[in-house]
Parts: C-alpha cells; structure tokens; sequence
C-alpha cells in the first residue's frame, strides 16, 4: 500500500513500563512555562533531536518480536546495541553498567522505579548521542538510567535503552508487524487516504473501546507482550465473577515472585476493531486509565503512531 511521505527540514514480557517521570534538565524555565510553550513536550523533557531523514528515500530499521516486544539495532555514542521501544515508558532509560563502560557519567539517585516489571533502582546519565541510523540522532542528551539486566535476560539481548514517551511524544513511527520493519519521522510525515485506514479513537494520549461491553480508557504499551492488561483495582468490572481464570507465578526485573491471573475469550472493541484476547490482571500503577494494549494487538498490522498529534492509524490490508 502506498503512502505519502510529506518533505520537511531537518531539525514482553511485561518489561518496562516505567511510572517515572523524565530526569529534569538544567532549565531556568518552570514545569508550567515548559508545558505552555511546547504542549507537545513531557514535564522536563528537552531533547535536542535532529532527523536524518531525506526526502524522497525513508529508510527504517529492522526489528526483532520474537520476545513479543520491538527490538532492534541503535547507536549509543557510537556503541551498536540493543533498544527496545516502550510507549508505556514515561521516560528514556539506559542501562547503568554499559554506560560507565563506555565512560558516561552516571549519577546515582534516591528512591526507586516501579512498574509493571518490578522495582529498580534509578540514576541520572549525561552525554548521551542516542542514533537511529539514517532515521535520527538525539545529542547531548541527560537519560534515565537503571539496570536493564534482568531485561536482557528476559530478551535474550544484551539491552542497553528503552526508548520512551519522553522521544516518542515529539515523533511519529511506523511500525510494519509483518515484515518486522520501524520508521521514525516527524509528526504528521505521513499521510492516508481515509479509505486506507482505521483510525482508533483516541483522548488525551489514551484510546477509548469496551472491555467486555464495558467503556473502558486504555493506554498502549508496547513495552509488554500480549493482548490486553487489566488494572487489578478494576479488574472486577470487566471481568464477570464466577469467570474461569488461570494462574501463573513469575519473576519480574527486579527479582521478585508474583502471581500472574490470566482469563480467556475477553471481549475487546477498539473503533472498528473487535478480537477475543486473553486477559492479564496487572497492578494499580496509574489510576487515570484502565487497561494497558500490549504489541500483541498490533502485530500482524501495519499501524502509524503519532502521540503529538494524538492519531494512531491501522492501514488496512
């Protein structure tokens, strides 16, 4: 299917999914000054970004889902490595010990990450030139840093960043489930014919369906594999009592045991898309939505994500 690629100037696992806010750079502007300036940008977030993108010739990466989450090649400083994409990432992280082993300069932090992996510990890394080649580069970049070794286990990668809202908020990407291929570009790059596509209904950052027959606001995560995950704290208003669940007991990226509680043959309705997922009960990280879309409802599609613009596009087949 073909696409319209607008000319512009250069300028899992349920894996991460971090509830942290970005590290603050040094800015004499306040929060509120930062967010009415540039309502794109998340609070703290102020990333020189720079595409390498030319018109007439998109080039994309390759991606590896087999772990049911995005991985593929990036450069950190010019070290080739592993990087995931996390839309349920509030922020960028890197991983701690590569870092110093490339010689950037890692603060450490108080208090801790938690998320849907676990909890981990949290610190402040500089200097960072983050590229996707041939698609962009972030220079002089301050990053999120934490252990990111209980992933590339998990990954059976060596993992060195979680690409997260912080980059994807200011972007658009493409992202081609079947034939494994991701394109970065600048918001509203690419257009559709309105014949070409599905568009699922979205509101502040978040889509809206039924769970069940039950209105229900939803985030995506593509940093967690699977269908659909439901807030514990909610889970009992999408989930009939007396419905057959299964339990399964893990380990997350922390280290610590949990009990996972599965359901099959959910109904999930998103615009025009209707599908019978399993269900997974997640815990109560955030209040303001009910249910996390994980890469498995995209995989098979080709689907544009475009959170500045609040437009995420499945092109039909």
């Amino acid at each position: 299917m073909k696409f319209i690629f607008v000319p512009f100037v250069n300028g899992l696992i349920a894996c991460a999914v971090f509830a942290a806010q970005a590290i603050m750079p040094a800015s004499e502007a306040s929060a509120a000054e930062q967010r009415q300036a540039d309502p794109v940008r998340r609070e703290g977030v102020n990333l020189k970004l720079e595409f390498l993108q030319r018109t007439g010739s998109i080039s994309s990466a390759i991606y590896d889902d087999s772990m049911g989450v995005i991985t593929f090649r990036a450069l950190i400083n010019g070290q080739v490595v592993w990087a995931v994409i996390d839309t349920g990432a509030e922020a960028t992280f890197v991983d701690v010990k590569f870092s110093k082993e490339i010689g950037l300069d890692v603060e450490a932090l108080s208090g801790s990450i938690r998320g849907l992996a676990g909890e981990m510990t949290r610190s402040k890394i500089t200097g960072i030139e983050l590229e996707i080649p041939g698609q962009f580069v972030v220079r002089e970049a301050v990053f999120n840093g934490t252990d990111l070794s209980g992933l590339s286990r998990a990954l059976n990668k060596k993992t060195a960043i979680i690409i997260g809202r912080d980059i994807l908020n200011v972007i658009s990407f493409y992202v081609d489930a079947s034939a494994k291929r991701v394109v970065f570009l600048p918001s509203k790059s690419m257009k559709f014919q309105d014949t070409q596509i599905v568009r699922l209904p979205m509101i502040d950052g978040l889509l809206t369906g039924t769970i069940n027959g039950v209105a229900a606001s939803m985030a995506i995560d593509l940093g967690a594999s699977g269908v659909l995950n439901i807030r514990r704290g909610v889970w009992d208003r999408y989930i009939p009592s007396g419905t057959t669940i299964d339990e399964v007991t893990s380990t997350d990226l922390g280290g610590e045991t949990y009990t996972s509680v599965f359901t099959q043959g959910v109904t999930l309705g998103i615009g025009s898309i209707s599908s019978l997922p399993a269900a997974k009960q997640v815990p109560d990280l955030d209040a303001n939505f009910d249910a996390y879309i994980g890469y498995g409802f995209f995989q098979g599609r080709r689907t544009l994500f475009d959170y500045a613009a609040e437009e995420i596009l499945i092109l039909k087949d």
